[in-house]
């Protein structure tokens, strides 16, 4: 099956009436806030002027063939009014050894009069807070054996530009405020929503903001292959092993959609559907949740929490923290399971200097007894004979075999807290190098202080809440 390219010439404002009256009324206004306007455009584009040519003047000295352009969305035009993010490509039209990297941004950090800190994703970048916008510098090759995603970013900018138009550029926009709206756009790994570009291909690909998101609310299978690059989407689904593929036009082995998480994905589904049959501008805009602190002390009542801060070492790029932290969090919630205790929710914020983990369980003491199940009867004598060793001295019953042939003894718990758990299982992992040390918080009161010591309240709430964000 090959999918055809839609009809491009409907926008979401010609289709919204066959949807609900109401919508229409809500993409117009979206649009209209989400557009940047003219003054901002020759703003912005008149800053990145001035900026690419101080990096210029600044390599020169370097005698290098090199380039430096505008990448990203304000290069390609599908940027959201309010958005100070701009990024440069300091583009090397020969292959010249990875250390080139370095020797570039060292020579930026002197000759420029900004204060720049270093970054790494697949290569090495600077970032700088100038006037009032975000600035990423980033070098990378335009040729060579083998060119990571950064290095295709160029392409992914001419392509975009080369295949869309201001009504498409329009229709991206909605689509990125949607998935902004309901907390699932951008593909770090701090979010694991659609990146950018994945939206910018959808839209090409479905030809509107609704066409696209109709398909991801009806379908279970996402393919979108621009330039039929695959004979079929089975042997792309082969390949990718993924149900949501967005093919990368310059190269047909990378999904563009891969880091998607399957949460996110479903949110997603979940919001296109929603948004269709009952639309509501919260969609686009959601409220933040309101809560004072009697309110927060309220919903904490009777509830087993617990709050981990993990303290960060400075410099650590948010890829590296929020990877790591992820990791402590699922190794955490492991531990605690096979300790008996369920883990009813878990989430992660980010708070000056600090990762938060936080968690709720169902209990905060485990049964008094616990079954251990050990090897099946058709393994090797030795192995089983290992097995009543290690635990017949300190059990209540047992060896039995269950119903399932397992050999099964019945032990009394020690009983921990899930505290001590947390502790145990953080004293056994490494902590650098994104977090230096870590705190553990357990009972309400003990975690309201802080939150409110830390102010992050507002986060705490969100957390007890975990509401879908449009309905706030």
């Amino acid at each position: 099956m090959h999918h055809q390219k839609k009809d491009l010439s409907n926008t979401s404002l010609d289709l919204c009436s066959q949807y609900n009256s109401k919508l229409c009324d809500i993409l117009k206004y979206v649009l209209q806030k989400i557009r940047p306007t003219n003054n901002e455009r020759k703003e912005i584009m008149n800053f990145s002027r001035e900026i690419i040519s101080e990096i210029e003047v600044a390599l020169k000295s370097l005698k290098l063939d090199l380039e430096v352009s505008l990448e990203g969305s304000i290069a390609k035009n599908t940027w959201l009014s309010g958005e100070k993010d701009i990024d440069i490509f300091v583009i090397l039209k020969k292959e010249y050894p990875k250390e080139i990297f370095e020797i570039i941004l060292d020579h930026l950090v002197k000759n420029l009069p900004y204060n720049f800190t270093r970054g790494y994703a697949e290569h090495p970048y600077l970032n700088a807070k100038i006037r009032n916008f975000d600035v990423d510098i980033v070098p990378a090759f335009s040729i060579g054996k083998k060119l990571s995603s950064v290095d295709r970013t160029p392409l992914h900018t001419k392509y975009v530009i080369m295949h869309s138009t201001e009504t498409i550029n329009d229709e991206i926009r909605l689509l990125k405020r949607f998935l902004r709206g309901i907390n699932a756009y951008g593909g770090e790994i701090k979010t694991g929503g659609l990146p950018g570009y994945g939206c910018e291909l959808l839209v090409l690909h479905y030809g509107s903001f609704l066409q696209t998101i109709s398909e991801i609310a009806l379908k279970d299978r996402i393919f979108v292959d621009t330039e039929n690059l695959w004979q079929s989407y089975d042997d792309a689904y082969h390949f990718f092993k993924k149900h949501f593929i967005i093919v990368d036009p310059v190269d047909k082995y990378r999904n563009v959609a891969a880091s998607l998480k399957i949460e996110k994905l479903n949110l997603i589904k979940l919001a296109s559907k929603w948004l269709l049959k009952e639309p509501k501008l919260s969609f686009f805009f959601p409220k933040n949740p309101y809560c004072t602190e009697d309110k927060v002390l309220d919903m904490m009542k009777g509830r087993v929490l617990a709050l981990i801060v993990l303290f960060l070492v400075s410099g650590t790029s948010p890829d590296v923290y929020w990877g790591q932290g992820l990791k402590i969090g699922r190794k955490i919630r492991t531990q605690l399971i096979q300790t008996g205790f369920n883990v009813i929710y878990m989430d992660y914020f980010e708070h000056i200097n600090r990762f938060l983990i936080m968690l709720e369980l169902e209990h905060s003491r485990r049964p008094d007894v616990s079954i251990v199940r050990g090897p099946k009867v058709n393994i090797p004598l030795n192995h089983i004979i290992r097995f009543i060793k290690k635990h017949e001295e300190n059990s209540i019953s047992g060896p039995w075999i269950d119903n399932l042939g397992y050999l099964t003894f019945e032990k009394k718990s020690l009983q921990q807290s899930p505290t001590d758990v947390i502790k145990r299982t953080l004293k056994n992992t490494k902590l650098e190098p994104s977090f230096s040390s870590f705190r553990i918080y357990s009972g309400i009161s003990e975690i309201l202080q802080v939150s409110k010591k830390e102010k992050f309240v507002d986060k705490l709430c969100k957390f007890l809440l975990r509401k879908l964000p449009w309905l706030y």
